[in-house]
């Protein structure tokens, strides 16, 4: 069994309805290499640079965003932040929030600092091999197939602290992945018949089989007595995202 506690992850919406309300796509070109998170959209989704060039990601908040790009983590979940980043070569590289659905972005770099496709700025040409297919050695470029997440089951009974009755606090999350992915959601805790937000998770999912222990929050919220319903979503290296996975527990 995986080891570890799940990290705070925070969500603002419901992921069916944060995609249907994505706006249109932006571009910058490469004399705009500064991005920055709005409420729930980067101010620019399509940017380019060239190499040895940097791009500076803000959130100045009061909306907690954080960044991944390639599929690796770069800044937490906060407000705000600012990072910056050098990229050396030519390539095609992912930028994400995990915390909202959409929120996706694609950073191209090449010798004219322009995305592919789009008109290059004036005395520019394209760069040789600047397509969409992305660059090799690249992870995450040019893939377009989302990851497939599948429940295993939350298993049971489980408990809420160690004691003679509880030997193993917590709850066991179990789930399968397609390839690795970034995987987060939140937990709701029910009361009086209504969900209520209680947890944020974020975690690193391997290829295969995946169990995970959840006992409390990396803000320090420890699981209680009670219902809850925990909603995880895995999003690979290019920033594709499976469909939502669900699970019911209850903690004595």
């Amino acid at each position: 069994m995986q080891g570890g506690v799940l990290r705070p992850w925070a969500l603002a919406a419901l992921w069916a309805a944060a995609i249907a309300l994505t706006g249109p796509a932006t571009i910058a070109r490469a004399d705009s290499q500064t991005v920055t998170a709005l409420s729930s959209s980067w101010s620019a989704n399509t940017i380019a640079i060239k190499p040895t060039e940097s791009v500076t990601w803000s959130n100045p908040g009061p909306t907690v965003h954080n960044l991944y790009i390639d599929g690796v983590q770069v800044q937490a979940s906060g407000a705000p932040w600012m990072v910056t980043r050098a990229f050396a070569a030519a390539g095609q590289h992912s930028y994400v929030c995990m915390l909202h659905p959409g929120m996706n972005g694609t950073l191209f770099v090449n010798e004219s600092g322009t995305v592919p496709g789009a008109a290059p700025p004036p005395g520019t040409s394209p760069a040789p091999g600047a397509g969409g297919g992305g660059a090799p050695g690249v992870p995450g470029a040019g893939d377009t197939t989302a990851p497939t997440m599948r429940r295993s089951g939350a298993g049971g009974p489980f408990c809420a602290r160690k004691g003679e009755r509880c030997r193993r606090p917590g709850v066991v999350l179990r789930f399968s992945l397609s390839e690795p992915a970034s995987v987060g959601g939140f937990v709701e805790r029910t009361l009086k018949g209504r969900a209520r937000r209680f947890g944020e998770l974020e975690l690193a999912g391997r290829q295969g089989d995946n169990n995970f222990r959840l006992i409390k929050t990396a803000d320090g919220k420890r699981l209680v007595p009670g219902r809850y319903v925990a909603t995880l979503e895995a999003v690979d290296a290019a920033g594709n995202r499976a469909s939502p996975v669900r699970f019911r527990f209850r903690l004595r």
